[in-house]
């Protein structure tokens, strides 16, 4: 049992439902956790009971397992470009201001390596730990664009006008589609008082 755990149904955009928990402190650093296959959140219910007490801690059913609902029959819904707009879903709900921990196990690890090297978590993640989950490609010679390489460029077009207010800093410009700092609240048009934990993460081991 978790200890303050609380409850919540984040809604993707296409329709799944995804099951979270989290306990602790929303301003203190986040720990999100991945599970593998057949295994669900509960998994982690262990660890995140020790941690709740000095992280925030989140966990999720991915979609199609647990308490989370399915996609529509099919490969297509299960894609990691998919997969990763759920977990940038999640956080966007529960920690949308500065990097978070993660943590994957199996096929959670599988999601995590792709999440590590994805643009759109540049500057998202403060760490990655793998337990007993390879990279589903090849592994890179150096780091990818989300180890600690070079940002992509944006149209320049960025802003809480383009982008809508409430954007996070993990959110996509709408004019380019490329990670978008307009949410940022050290960024223009940001909100006072809102918690932000530092503005880039340290660089992932180079996988080689």
């Amino acid at each position: 049992m978790i200890i303050g755990a609380r409850e919540h149904r984040v809604v993707t955009d296409d329709g799944v439902e995804l099951a979270v928990v989290e306990a602790g402190d929303p301003t203190r650093p986040t720990l999100c956790f991945l599970h593998g296959y057949p295994d669900t959140r509960e998994v982690w219910t262990p660890v995140m009971a020790a941690l709740a007490a000095t992280y925030h801690v989140v966990a999720y059913d991915t979609r199609g397992a647990g308490r989370s609902s399915a996609p529509e029959p099919g490969r297509a819904g299960y894609r990691l470009d998919r997969l990763e707009e759920d977990f940038l879903t999640v956080l966007d709900a529960l920690a949308p201001y500065g990097p978070v921990h993660l943590v994957g196990h199996d096929w959670g690890s599988v999601q995590g390596w792709e999440f590590a090297t994805s643009p759109r978590l540049q500057g998202g993640l403060a760490s990655f730990t793998s337990v007993s989950g390879p990279a589903w490609t090849t592994p890179r010679s150096g780091p990818g664009p989300g180890c600690g390489g070079p940002p992509p460029r944006t149209c320049g077009r960025c802003s809480p006008r383009a982008c809508g207010p409430g954007t996070s800093p993990r959110s996509s410009c709408r004019a380019c589609r490329r990670p978008c700092g307009a949410g940022r609240p050290d960024a223009a048009g940001a909100r006072s008082g809102e918690p932000w934990r530092g503005p880039g993460w340290p660089a992932i081991p180079r996988r080689r």
